[in-house]
């Protein structure tokens, strides 16, 4: 079998074993793992390595200028980080992506390793050095790590492994924090500054045993831009003109900016208050002084004179003495450690749920009203507590933030989404914290003390209350965008992307827009963007839709009446819903009644009776029972399984006889039918137990069916069939074992159908899409590592583009994108097969 194996091993008959146990438990298939593991560690070390060294910087700027020039190193990190990200722009267009990384640390390491003689000798050049190797090298590094981890998956494997790979930041930030926190009194910055050396030569190691140990997997070949293309498009001029044409793009800057404003200073004031504790200088705060002073400090601030005179005296040579500074470089590395674990709680027990469940928006909203609240304590009595409390809010938070934030990023246009996010993170982020630190040191030069303090958290509290209403204000920018891309004229992928986003909680009126959009889809639209807009509306059970559903069963192409019936099955309450509605439960009823009469599609008409048990109407009842005098065998079945789904005990008086019809297929569905049923139990294990033990096929065939169906414990009946029966029974037994979540027989369908015709592997694409989630989950696994594998193929043949792969491979790998409704690869494959037909 061909590549459909799970793990490598095959005994040639469609057999394949289960999953390891960490692919399971991880949801990652094992052709996966040897990308996951190399992006894992490569952001494991880098960023325990970035965790130690920040903190040790920051402890000796500290230590060395005082508290106050703090805002000094923030400023010039996020200078240096802005004009290096137009150096390596360019440099990315002539260097291999991999070898520019590389370099990257290396030549960071090299100024640490030149900085770290310079310590005890000369301050200047010592930060001058360590500034410039995390600004210019190591900060572009991690802006350049999520490409790599990007360029190494698909976007199909993305969704099991980003998560995974994630981790890696946190546990490394919590290893460095603690390796800080443990060793920062013992050990001299320079031995600290070699500890972060090591890191990044681990980093370096890894990129080079991973390019020995194994063949990369670089991007899909329809993914990657042509470096050509790079150099014409002015990246920044098409930024600036989105955030013009595109209020939620605007929106976003604004935040991002408010929020990296913010985050410094937070970052500035946490430091004091450790600086502080270490120090044992309490600052007064508002909790500690009586009402006339406060009035007092409020309504006036000291003269400026006074203020220029402070600013003036010259700085001790030391601010903090050598002890004070391991102190607060382990007190920084220790509560790093305790952030790094708080956020990675959060990200692994709570964070997909706070999405799933109050939707991007609302999870963006999450942040800044926790903030809000916490900066209550620093408002009322600064200190060490205020502070490591208001941080720890901070980073918990901000794990929910970032990754709705991240997935916020697409409902923007495919053409602007990649120079968004870049420019979001590589300009805007360093902007903002050069406003942020420009405020605190104006703040600084006129105020100082008490003054200073409530003033910055006025300051703070009022950029997160403006973060607040922005993001309020944005979930409408967010509605208004999927709302005018699903009713542009951009590519049906973006359209799709656009009814996905509509779908997720928040959105005002969204059952409305997609049920308009259902009701003016033009001829020339792809039934691609009608059935998923239907699958859509049956999910979210809004039964103002119902009449456009309904519309939906008059479309030309089977397929979207399908889905349409399937949408209907969402509405389990819709037989009570209809109780006190005369009209619509005879609409409803009607409609179905005369779309069953006239439907030429068997699996439209199985799936409309499907919606009748739902009914639970008087008059659907006698229907039912008339077509069960029918001479059609496939339709009498369909019928009894519908019966079987009733929850009544006398519908077992309808069913019984059949289990003694002369066709198999109608005993099969009677046995799933009356399963359940105390009653008969006994007789329809033995019933089931003489189909599978029958001579004839078709009996047989029934059988397996009916035992895939009804998911009882007899699988190894269905393993020998699929390993020794007749080619038809070893497909039935394969959908049996398929149904029961067993991988052996998923990857037997999937070898069989994508051998045949187009319209046969329809057969198995509308199995898949019945199947329930939980067996979805394992067959989505299943495909994951076969789509790895083909790829694999292609570029161990070199090819560069999807116009150098032949049609057979293209349209294999179009079935398997159709059957994950990967859409933008599915796009890109069918423009390229439509080319290849042209030539």
């Amino acid at each position: 079998m061909n590549g459909t194996e799970i793990n490598g091993n095959s005994n040639g008959n469609g057999k394949a074993v289960a999953f390891p146990f960490f692919s399971r438990l991880f949801n990652i298939a094992p052709s996966e793992w040897p990308r996951v593991t190399e992006c894992w560690l490569i952001t494991f070390f880098f960023k325990a390595g970035s965790a130690v060294g920040w903190t040790v910087l920051t402890a000796a700027f500290v230590s060395r200028f005082g508290i106050k020039f703090l805002p000094l190193l923030f400023v010039m990190n996020a200078l240096l980080i802005m004009g290096s990200t137009f150096l390596f722009e360019q440099l990315i267009l002539r260097i291999k992506r991999e070898v520019l990384m590389i370099l990257m640390i290396l030549l960071g390491a090299l100024c640490i390793f030149f900085a770290s003689f310079l310590y005890d000798r000369s301050s200047v050049p010592f930060f001058a050095l360590v500034i410039f190797a995390e600004s210019v090298f190591l900060a572009q590094f991690n802006v350049f790590i999520p490409i790599l981890v990007g360029d190494r998956f698909t976007p199909l494997e993305s969704q099991s492994t980003f998560p995974f790979v994630e981790s890696g930041d946190t546990i490394g930030g919590m290893l460095g924090g603690a390796l800080v926190g443990f060793f920062a009194i013992k050990l001299s910055v320079a031995l600290l500054l070699y500890v972060w050396i090591g890191f990044l030569a681990c980093v370096i190691f890894v990129f080079v045993i991973t390019s020995v140990i194994r063949v990369k997997l670089p991007p899909l070949p329809f993914r990657v831009v042509e470096k050509s293309e790079l150099r014409t498009r002015d990246q920044i001029a098409v930024v600036m003109q989105g955030i013009k044409q595109i209020p939620f793009l605007k929106g976003l800057v604004i935040i991002v900016m408010l929020q990296w404003i913010f985050f410094n200073i937070l970052d500035f004031q946490y430091t004091k208050a450790i600086e502080q504790s270490v120090t044992q200088k309490k600052e007064p705060t508002i909790a500690l002084i009586d009402s006339r002073l406060l009035r007092a400090s409020i309504l006036s601030t000291p003269p400026v004179e006074a203020a220029v005179a402070k600013q003036s005296e010259s700085a001790p040579a030391r601010a903090l003495t050598p002890a004070e500074q391991n102190k607060l470089a382990q007190l920084l590395g220790t509560w790093k450690g305790f952030f790094h674990l708080g956020a990675f709680l959060v990200q692994i027990l709570f964070a997909s749920r706070f999405i799933t469940s109050l939707g991007i928006v609302g999870s963006l909203l999450l942040h800044p009203i926790i903030m809000l609240i916490s900066l209550v304590g620093m408002f009322l009595k600064f200190g060490f507590l205020a502070a490591v409390t208001t941080r720890m809010s901070f980073e918990v938070t901000n794990v929910v933030h970032k990754n709705a934030y991240f997935s916020s990023h697409y409902a923007l246009p495919q053409y602007i989404r990649d120079q968004a996010a870049q420019f979001l993170e590589g300009m805007v982020r360093p902007m903002g914290t050069v406003v942020g630190m420009i405020i605190l040191l104006g703040l600084q030069f006129f105020l100082s003390g008490r003054e200073l303090s409530m003033w910055i958290h006025v300051i703070m509290f009022t950029i997160m209350v403006i973060i607040l209403f922005s993001t309020i204000r944005l979930q409408s920018k967010y509605t208004k965008i999927s709302r005018d891309q699903l009713f542009s004229s951009l590519p049906y992928p973006e359209k799709l992307n656009a009814i996905e986003i509509l779908a997720q909680r928040g959105h005002k009126k969204a059952s409305f827009i997609l049920a308009q959009k259902l009701t003016n889809s033009t001829a020339d639209e792809v039934p691609a963007v009608r059935i998923k807009i239907i699958s859509v509306l049956g999910k979210l059970r809004d039964y103002e839709t119902l009449p456009e559903i309904l519309d939906a069963f008059s479309d030309p192409h089977s397929e979207v009446r399908l889905y349409a019936a399937h949408a209907l099955m969402n509405f389990r309450d819709i037989g009570e819903r209809f109780y006190s509605q005369a009209f619509s439960r005879y609409r409803m009823v009607e409609t179905l009644k005369e779309v069953f009469s006239r439907e030429q599609s068997a699996a439209v008409r199985s799936a409309i009776i499907r919606v009748f048990s739902l009914l639970r109407q008087p008059d659907v009842v006698p229907f039912l029972l008339g077509l069960l005098q029918t001479d059609d065998a496939h339709l009498r079945g369909d019928v009894i399984y519908t019966l079987g789904l009733f929850r009544d005990p006398n519908t077992a008086y309808y069913i019984a006889p059949y289990l003694r019809d002369a066709d198999p297929w109608v005993r099969a569905n009677a046995v799933v039918a009356l399963w359940n049923s105390p009653k008969y139990n006994g007789d329809l294990v033995k019933s089931l137990e003489v189909m599978l033990e029958a001579d004839d096929v078709s009996i047989k065939k029934a059988g397996l069916f009916a035992l895939g169906e009804v998911g009882i414990s007899q699988k190894q009946t269905a393993v020998e069939h699929l390993n020794n029966g007749d080619e038809t029974l070893k497909i039935e037994a394969a959908f049996a074992l398929t149904k029961c979540a067993d991988a052996r027989g998923f990857s037997y369908l999937l070898d069989h159908f994508l051998r045949l015709p187009v319209q046969e592997f329809e057969t198995l694409r509308r199995f898949f899409h019945r199947l329930k989630k939980k067996k979805k989950k394992m067959i989505e696994q299943v495909l994951t590592h076969v789509i790895s594998r083909e790829l694999e193929q292609l570029m161990e043949k070199s090819h560069k583009s999807l116009h150098e792969i032949n049609p057979a491979t293209l349209e294999k790998l179009r079935r398997l994108y159709e059957l994950l409704d990967q859409h933008e690869e599915l796009f890109a494959i069918e423009e390229a097969l439509k080319v290849k037909s042209n030539m």
